[in-house]
C-alpha cells in the first residue's frame, strides 16, 4: 500500500504527542508557558500569608476605664473576622438582672467607630464620649461621611506596620450639648435599618441609643432628643419647639435673647407689637393678632393670658413630665382662642366683650376654617345679630361635645377638642358663591333674612338658594297637572302640582330636606318622561314628594316619602291615597270640560 506525502505528514502531526512522565514536567517548566505561569501562582500562594487584620487594627478607640484593653483587643480580632453585616460589638453588663448596653464598637465603608456611655464615677463630667479612626489612602477618603471630611483639619494622626491612621476622639457634656451639638456622633456614619450589610448593626446601635436616653432627661414627643437639655428656660422650651413655623416667632428672636425671656402676657404683647406692621410668613399669626389687641389687653384677657402663661412655667419645671406639648398646648390655647375672636370681632366689630368672656370653651373650639369674603362679612353683620350667632355656637358645641365620635376631633396641639362646625363652614361658603354671583350678574339672585336663625334651617335655605349659582334653571314638562290640583278631604286642604323648573324643584328638596332636587337623575327623567314627580301640600306645608311612573295605562307610585324621607304611616297612605285619586279624577273632568 503506498500512501501520498500530504496523507503520510497529516498522520504524522496528529500522532506524534508525548505525555512526559511528573518528574520530567516539572525539570521542563520553564519550556511550559502554561505550567510555568500555574507554577509562579502557586509559588505566591504559599509565600503569601492571611492577614489577622484586613480591617486594620487602630489604637483604643475606648477609654479603657470604659472597657479594658484585653476585650477591646477581643472586639477587634472579632470584627476582623466578619462579613460585613456583622462587623460590630456592642459591650454589654447585667444591671439588677437587665443586659445593658455601655460601648459599642464597629467597622462601616472602611472607618472604626466607638461610642461609649461615662463609667459611674465620671457620669457628671458628660454624657457621652465618641471617637472613630481609618486609614489614610484614596479610597477610604471617597468613602468618608460629611461630617469627617469637614473635620479633617482637627484629626490626629499615628503609624502602625507603615499604614497611617487618622483618628478623633472627644466626648460630649451638657453645656456642649446646650451650645447645639445635638448630633447622633454615635451614629456618624448614618447607619440604616434597610441596608442588608448594615441591617444588624443598626439594631445594635438603636440598643446603645436607647440606653443613652436613659441616661438624661428626654421630652419624649420632641423632634429632638437633646432638646429638654437644651431648654435652659421655658422660653427655649416653646419656641424652640413649636411645630408651627409661623408660631415660633423666628424674626423676632433674632434680635432678642431667647435664653433671657420669660414666659408671659408682656411677652405676647411684645410679639403682636412686633410683628403688626412686618410681612412674611414668619410672625403671621401673631400679626393678625394686632386687630384684636384691644380684646386681649383687657384686665380679664390679660388674666387669662398670664394664667396660660404660668402653666407653661409650672409644667416646664415639673421634672416629670415627659412631654414638650404639654409645655407648649396652653401656649396654643391662647392663639387659638384669639385666632377666633379674632373672627368674631372682623364680622361684628362692636361685639360686646361679655360675650367673648362667657364662651372661652366654645370659641377655643371653633376651628376657623373659613372667614367668608368681606360680603358675606357685611350680610352677616347687617342681618345676623351677634348674640344669634353665639347662641348657634352654643348649640354646635354641646352636639358636638355630646357625639360619641369626639375622640376623633382631639386636638394634640392644644389638648382640647376642636370642631369643624361643617355645617356653619358650609353655609358661609355658600354665602360666598352667593355673593360673588350676584356680583357678576344683572339679575342677582335675593337672599332673604331667616325669621329665627336657627343653624340647620340657615343652611338649608342657604343651600337652596346656592344650588341656583350652581345650576342653570330649565323648564320641567307638566303633563300631569298643567295647573295645580286643589281639593279638601276631612277638613285639609291639599294641593298636588308638579315642579315648573328645576329651581323651583330644588327649593322644594331643600324644604322637605330630601335630594329630589339636587340629584341629576330625578331631573333627567322629568325632561325624558321616564317618570313623573308630583309635589303635595296639605294646607300650604310641603308634605309629600311622589315618583310616578306609567305603564300600560296604569299609573303606580314608584317612591313616596315625606318630610326628611320619612316612611308614610298606614293612616297617611290611605288618605294620600284618596286625595290623589280624587286629583286624577279632578284633572280628567278638567281634560273633558276643555
Amino acid at each position: 500500500m503506498t500512501l501520498n506525502c500530504s496523507t503520510l505528514q497529516t498522520h504524522y502531526e496528529l500522532t506524534m504527542e508525548f505525555r512526559l512522565p511528573t518528574q520530567l514536567q516539572q525539570k521542563l517548566t520553564a519550556y511550559d508557558p502554561t505550567l510555568k505561569a500555574l507554577a509562579e501562582l502557586h509559588k505566591t500562594s504559599n509565600t503569601t500569608k492571611k492577614t489577622k487584620y484586613p480591617l486594620g487594627k487602630p489604637n483604643q478607640l475606648i477609654p479603657t476605664e470604659v472597657v479594658p484593653a484585653s476585650l477591646y483587643n477581643d472586639a477587634i480580632d472579632n470584627i476582623n473576622s466578619q462579613a460585613a453585616p456583622n462587623r460590630y460589638q456592642l459591650f454589654t453588663r447585667f444591671i439588677d438582672q437587665d443586659l445593658v448596653p455601655y460601648a459599642i464598637l464597629y467597622h462601616y465603608e472602611q472607618v472604626w467607630y466607638a461610642a461609649w456611655l461615662p463609667p459611674k464615677h465620671k457620669k457628671d463630667e458628660y454624657i457621652y464620649g465618641y471617637s472613630y479612626a481609618f486609614k489614610d489612602n484614596a479610597s477610604t477618603h471617597k468613602m468618608l461621611p460629611v461630617k469627617i471630611r469637614t473635620q479633617l483639619n482637627e484629626l490626629s494622626t499615628y503609624q502602625i506596620n507603615r499604614i497611617q491612621y487618622f483618628t478623633y476622639s472627644t466626648t460630649i457634656n451638657k453645656q456642649d450639648i446646650i451650645d447645639g451639638c445635638n448630633n447622633s456622633n454615635w451614629n456618624i456614619a448614618n447607619v440604616q435599618s434597610y441596608y442588608k450589610k448594615s441591617r444588624n448593626l443598626y439594631q445594635q446601635l438603636h440598643l446603645f441609643e436607647n440606653q443613652l436616653y436613659k441616661t438624661i432627661p428626654i421630652w419624649s414627643d420632641s423632634r429632638s432628643v437633646f432638646a429638654r437639655l437644651q431648654a435652659t428656660n421655658p422660653a427655649i422650651a416653646l419656641f424652640a419647639n413649636i411645630t408651627r413655623g409661623h408660631l415660633a416667632g423666628s424674626d423676632y428672636w433674632k434680635e432678642h435673647d431667647m435664653t433671657k425671656a420669660t414666659i408671659s402676657y408682656e411677652l405676647l404683647f411684645n410679639l403682636i407689637v412686633y410683628y403688626a406692621h412686618k410681612t412674611g410668613y414668619s410672625g403671621e399669626s401673631y400679626r393678625n393678632l394686632n386687630k384684636v389687641l384691644h380684646i386681649i389687653a383687657t384686665p380679664f384677657f390679660k388674666k387669662w393670658i398670664q394664667s396660660r402663661c404660668d402653666e407653661i412655667n409650672t409644667r416646664y419645671s415639673d421634672p416629670h413630665n415627659e412631654l414638650i406639648t404639654n409645655i407648649c398646648a396652653p401656649w396654643y390655647q391662647i392663639l387659638a382662642l384669639f385666632e377666633a375672636i379674632d373672627w368674631v370681632n372682623e364680622v361684628w366689630p362692636n361685639c360686646p366683650i361679655d360675650y367673648y368672656q362667657s364662651h372661652i370653651d366654645q370659641l377655643l373650639s371653633f376651628r376657623v376654617r373659613r372667614r367668608g369674603t368681606p360680603l358675606t362679612q357685611s350680610w352677616l353683620n347687617k342681618h345676623m345679630p351677634v348674640a344669634s350667632f353665639f347662641s348657634i355656637l352654643e348649640k354646635e358645641y354641646d352636639k358636638e361635645i355630646n357625639d360619641t365620635n369626639t375622640r376623633y376631633v382631639y386636638d394634640a396641639h392644644l389638648q382640647t377638642l376642636r370642631f369643624n362646625y361643617n355645617n356653619w363652614s358650609d353655609t358661609v361658603a355658600m354665602l360666598d358663591s352667593i355673593f360673588a354671583y350676584n356680583e357678576s350678574t344683572t339679575e342677582p339672585l335675593a337672599l332673604d333674612v331667616p325669621k329665627r336663625w336657627r343653624l340647620m334651617e340657615f343652611h338649608d335655605h342657604v343651600q337652596s338658594i346656592a344650588w341656583k349659582v350652581r345650576h342653570k334653571n330649565e323648564s320641567l314638562p307638566q303633563d300631569l297637572f298643567p295647573e295645580p290640583i286643589k281639593l279638601t278631604l276631612n277638613k285639609t286642604k291639599w294641593t298636588f302640582f308638579q315642579p315648573i323648573d328645576t329651581h323651583q324643584l330644588a327649593a322644594w328638596g331643600q324644604a322637605v330636606r330630601n335630594c329630589v332636587g339636587s340629584a341629576s337623575g330625578y331631573v333627567e327623567g322629568i325632561r325624558k318622561k321616564k317618570h313623573f314627580i308630583v309635589l303635595c301640600m296639605i294646607d300650604g306645608k310641603p308634605k309629600f314628594t311622589i315618583q310616578l311612573e306609567v305603564h300600560l295605562g296604569m299609573m303606580s307610585v314608584k317612591q313616596i316619602a315625606g318630610i326628611a324621607n320619612a316612611t308614610l304611616t298606614e293612616e297617611e297612605r290611605e288618605l294620600y291615597t284618596t286625595a290623589f285619586s280624587q286629583a286624577l279624577t279632578q284633572q280628567e273632568s278638567a281634560l273633558a270640560s276643555a
